[in-house]
């Protein structure tokens, strides 16, 4: 009886402790969320982002400006997630103050456009092809200020055939596969023309990573005095 009355005890003692252990192994942390912030807002000065309601470095280590023409990338907590973008010259001057929705292990880019009279952002859910063979991808997205003109694009050489057409302000396309094998090289050179005149904005030259993706963003104005400007961001 007294042998019973252990094995009972050892056994109940067993589950008790299996119990807790699975409790503790299913409280998963939610995987974060991919951000990259893209600086397009013409005029500006390099901007510092703060994400979350704390001060920079709660939410993430990386707290270097960002520059007109560039962007980086964030790993950041999901959810509701304020937001808040200061001049690195004035940091108690608000160019941006909102919150990003975002969802766990998802990508997103966030662009930063307009000018320094009037900034407008977009949120894109990213959805980054794959390639097993020699192709790159490449998606474009027009942030030009001022006047707001329809773009197309070509491949230099070939106006007659737009690779991209009728892009309007803040309007981004799907990314389009291109033959990256070595017969190629490693660019493309691209043709920016007005949509309805067909008239040459800025030319610029692709440099791509087989079996990889790029966002070409076209920001700046039209206004001679301004101009074009024209980079490339990741999206591996």
């Amino acid at each position: 009886m007294l042998h019973r009355i252990l094995c009972n005890r050892s056994a109940g003692l067993v589950t008790l402790i299996l119990a807790i252990f699975s409790c503790k192994t299913t409280n998963i942390v939610p995987a974060p969320a991919s951000l990259t912030i893209v600086h397009a807002i013409t005029g500006s000065k390099p901007v510092l982002p703060k994400l979350g309601d704390d001060e920079p470095g709660k939410y993430y280590t990386d707290i270097s400006e960002l520059g007109y023409g560039s962007a980086r990338l964030y790993s950041t907590i999901a959810g509701n997630l304020p937001i808040s973008i200061v001049p690195v010259t004035d940091t108690n001057l608000m160019v941006y103050s909102g919150h990003l929705v975002l969802r766990s292990g998802a990508i997103y880019s966030f662009f930063l456009a307009g000018d320094t009279t009037h900034v407008d952002t977009l949120l894109v859910k990213d959805e980054i092809p794959f390639y097993s063979d020699s192709s790159a991808g490449l998606r474009c997205i027009n942030l030009l200020s001022g006047v707001k003109t329809s773009i197309r694009i070509n491949l230099q050489g070939d106006s007659a055939n737009a690779q991209f057409s009728n892009i309007t302000y803040a309007d981004i396309t799907a990314f389009k596969k291109f033959n990256a094998t070595s017969a190629v090289g490693t660019s493309y050179s691209l043709e920016i023309r007005d949509q309805q005149t067909g008239n040459l904005l800025s030319t610029f030259t692709w440099s791509f990573t087989p079996q990889k993706n790029n966002t070409l963003v076209v920001s700046g104005s039209t206004d001679l005095a301004v101009g074009l400007t024209v980079f490339t961001i990741n999206n591996y």
